[in-house]
């Protein structure tokens, strides 16, 4: 029997790309801020996935 040869191809992957930079800059920003700016932005942060405390409490719960 014949082995097949395959050919391997080369990925070709650029060192820096628009969102690296963008992540680069978020970790730079991320890391200056205090104990108390990152509490805050966490706070932002869950309300915004989850849906802020005063909306809940004005139209109540759902079961």
């Amino acid at each position: 029997m014949r082995k097949i040869e395959r050919k391997t191809r080369e990925a070709h992957y650029p060192t820096e790309t628009p969102g690296s930079k963008l992540a680069a800059e978020a970790r730079r920003r991320a890391n200056a801020l205090t104990d108390a700016q990152r509490a805050e932005a966490l706070e932002g942060a869950k309300a915004l996935i989850y849906g802020r405390a005063e909306s809940k409490k004005v139209a109540g719960t759902r079961r």
